[in-house]
């Protein structure tokens, strides 16, 4: 099956209308209940919209998991940042009923694992082209400017998952690996959110996780500061008082 990058984007622009749609519909409904004080669930057009927008999102993106042969996949990360910009928006499909919703394999799911199932995959997808750039280095502007690293420290605080959080801490790593230059003046962000973390994940896989982030990204601040001792209190700050 032939898959371009245009094909791609203009699916994902079809997700997106489609979104705003649905969320212009949700919205005013929202509104309308808060007035009459009482709830009511959606109506089954709204219903059947938001399903077919979450399957054709999740479908696309493990496509894009397996061909990981499209030319030009580069193409895709200022796209794929937009939507993963909505996707862990408050706004995102903000009136699921959590019983119908199903995941694009037909398992049913709650609305809420779903969207962290996409989640989690929209971050793969974005850590293997990123991490494919290695040998394409420097990159152009045009694809770097496109790396948002602000909008991946606020994606990691918001996770409501710590294995969603720990996809955001790798594709940082790939980040670091391909781009340095991009997380200059967010370092010490990075470290906080990660610091934080650790107090709370602690299984092995996260400490891995946490642990390929700091090696990739202390020398980028070693180069630039030298300052080893502003780097030892960010994670002294969130350490447990009792520690």
């Amino acid at each position: 099956m032939q898959i371009t990058c245009s094909t791609v984007v203009h699916t994902l622009n079809f997700i997106f209308e489609q979104e705003s749609r649905i969320g212009g519909s949700a919205s005013g409904k929202k509104k309308r209940i808060s007035k009459a004080h009482q709830t009511s669930t959606l109506d089954g057009d709204v219903v059947c919209k938001v399903e077919t927008a979450l399957c054709l999102l999740s479908s696309l993106l493990d496509i894009l998991i397996l061909k990981n042969d499209i030319a030009s996949r580069e193409l895709l990360i200022g796209p794929l940042f937009k939507l993963l910009e909505k996707i862990f928006s408050d706004e995102w499909m903000p009136a699921q009923d959590e019983n119908w919703i199903k995941a694009s394999y037909g398992i049913s799911q709650t609305g809420s694992s779903t969207i962290c199932y996409t989640q989690q995959t929209l971050l793969l997808v974005l850590e293997d082209i990123i991490s494919s750039l290695k040998n394409a280095i420097p990159l152009k502007d045009d694809i770097t400017n496109k790396i948002n690293i602000k909008m991946l420290i606020t994606c990691a605080r918001s996770a409501k998952h710590g294995v969603v959080r720990n996809h955001v801490f790798s594709l940082l790593s790939s980040i670091v690996k391909v781009v340095p230059e991009n997380i200059m003046g967010y370092i010490l962000d990075i470290f906080t959110v990660a610091g934080e973390s650790t107090v709370s994940q602690i299984d092995s896989h996260s400490q891995h996780v946490f642990e390929n982030l700091i090696s990739a990204v202390v020398p980028c601040w070693l180069a630039e500061t030298r300052n080893t001792d502003k780097l030892l209190q960010v994670f002294v700050n969130v350490l447990p008082k009792d520690c």
